[in-house]
């Protein structure tokens, strides 16, 4: 958990790393970015922090919006006062930072990695278990869950056909089990 503290008041308890700056693009300070999180958008204007880690971090402003996932590895962000290629060389190689509480508010259907993890599944007709969140692929098309079953590693699409509901404060996903989801079971080992 971070806390940043501008002018001795905790503004912000949660931050989620977007990613990480790789160089810069052009000559009017813009900046490119490893992605890392998914399919983000954070408008202009929006608090963004950059820095070695969560705890050393400095406020920017972004200056255009920003839209991350777009099926490209690195996106482009453009900060207000960096204006220049050697301005945005200097935040060459450090980690990327907004607010939870922000990404949530402009994205409100978004579920963070780390949140699900270790989360029960549930069928939802019998609610059995099936099995626990173990890894999160985040794909062009719709991201993947890893459930770790008695049988093996099963691969679930995150869609609405199959995902039916997500408690994150209690670990508990509910899925319908499609047909053939059990087929594409891969045992340990494979």
């Amino acid at each position: 958990m971070c806390i940043v503290k501008i002018k001795n008041e905790t503004k912000y308890k949660t931050m989620k790393e977007l990613g990480i700056t790789t160089g810069t693009f052009g000559t009017k300070g813009e900046i490119m970015l490893a992605s890392s999180n998914g399919k983000i958008f954070l408008p202009k204007n929006t608090e963004i922090f950059i820095g070695f880690s969560e705890n050393f971090c400095e406020k920017y402003i972004l200056e255009e919006d920003y839209f991350e996932g777009t099926q490209k590895k690195q996106e482009r962000i453009k900060l207000k006062n960096i204006n220049s290629k050697e301005e945005a060389q200097a935040l060459k190689e450090k980690a990327v930072f907004a607010p939870r509480e922000v990404i949530v508010k402009h994205n409100p259907d978004i579920i963070f990695e780390d949140e699900i993890i270790g989360s029960e599944v549930l069928d939802i007709e019998t609610n059995e278990k099936i099995g626990e969140i173990v890894e999160v692929w985040i794909m062009p098309a719709n991201d993947v869950w890893l459930v770790q079953t008695d049988e093996g590693k099963m691969p679930i699409p995150v869609i609405d056909d199959v995902i039916k509901s997500v408690d994150v404060e209690n670990k508990v996903i509910k899925i319908y089990l499609m047909e053939g989801l059990k087929d594409i079971i891969t045992k340990e080992g494979n």
